[in-house]
This record gives structure tokens, sequence and C-alpha cells, in this order.
């Protein structure tokens, strides 16, 4: 119980940091809510978001009820779980791709806490190809038009964030994340066309 109350807490303050800028991410026609555009996918509350009920590698919609904005984004998660040290029960790099941007964090959880480091640095590689990102604020990155096609026609795409310095994750995202992330596009795309 513990460990969930460290990952929703640590994870509403990220993400509510993250929401304003992966918002206003593609046209929104008249005002129309992504949940009202699109009602068959799931919406999730920011405030009530809890990263061990995240659907992984699916098209949700993340809302903030405050500001009344909506998301259309994927999550996706690679971890490991090492055996040592003992303490250390998971560490890995959670990616959610937007239309038009990227959140990537490093985590760490161990038997005390949960920490989070912000990326400083991203770039994808796809099919050979590095895709430098470029900053827009804090941990967030913007997708291009060349990264949205590349990402579009990707079956498989790593990201590497540097964290400080001299620290850098290489993680593969997931081609179920993948497939999702083609998929909430081309829904943006056709509904924007």
């Amino acid at each position: 119980m513990k460990l969930v109350a460290a990952l929703s807490v640590a994870t509403l303050s990220w993400l509510a940091l993250t929401l304003p800028a992966i918002a206003s991410e593609a046209c929104i026609k008249n005002s129309e809510l992504y949940s009202k555009r699109f009602p068959s996918i799931p919406v999730i509350e920011v405030e009530k978001l809890n990263l061990n009920r995240v659907p992984w590698s699916t098209a949700v919609i993340l809302r903030d009820s405050f500001s009344e904005e909506e998301s259309l984004i994927v999550f996706d998660k690679n971890f490991k779980n090492p055996f040592f040290p003992l303490d250390l029960l998971e560490e890995g790099v959670i990616t959610i791709l937007g239309q038009r941007a990227i959140t990537a964090k490093y985590y760490v959880i161990t038997s005390r806490d949960t920490t989070y480091l912000d990326a400083v640095e991203a770039a994808i590689k796809i099919d050979g190809k590095v895709f430098p990102l470029q900053r827009i604020e804090g941990n967030r990155f913007s997708v291009t038009p060349e990264l949205a096609a590349a990402l579009g026609k990707a079956e498989k795409a790593v990201i590497r964030i540097r964290l400080t310095r001299d620290r850098i994750e290489t993680r593969e995202i997931g081609s179920r994340t993948l497939t999702a992330w083609k998929s909430a596009h081309m829904l943006v795309k056709a509904d924007c066309s």
C-alpha cells in the first residue's frame, strides 16, 4: 500500500506539470474535448491517477478536471527488476507519447521510497536514424512532423534519455505502445483533416 501511495503522489505532481504542454497537441474543433470526440477511448482523471493501474501501451485520454484540459496519450514503461541490491525493487523509464510532445522520466523504486529523475536530453532511434528531441520545458520534448511520420511507420523504436552529465538510460519503446500511438495519431489526423 505504501508503494501505491508513493507512486500516485509522485506521478500526480509530475503529470500535473506535464499536462498543460501536451493538452493542446492536436486540433480541437469548437473547443470539443477528446472524450466527446472519441468516446470509446478510456479516460483517466489526473487527480485519480495511479501508476499501478495505468493501462500501459494503450491510447488513453488524460483529463485534468481543474484546468478542463485533455490529452490523447500512450503510457509506456520499460523496466527491470534487479536482484541486487536487495532493497531495489524496480527501475525503468516511463515515457508518455503524445501527438506533439513526449515526456520521459527515469524512476527507481526501493523498499524505502520512489525517486524520479527528469530527462534533460532525449533522442529516439528508428530504423537506424536518430531523432534528437527538442526540449520544450522540463522533461517534455517536441514531436516534429518528421518524427511523427517515422513513428507512424516504425516497427521498433528506442529512446535514449540523459539524466545527468554522466547518466544515460537507453530503453526500447514497446511494440504495443507504438501500435497504440499510431492508432491515436491516425484518429487525430483524420479528425483534423
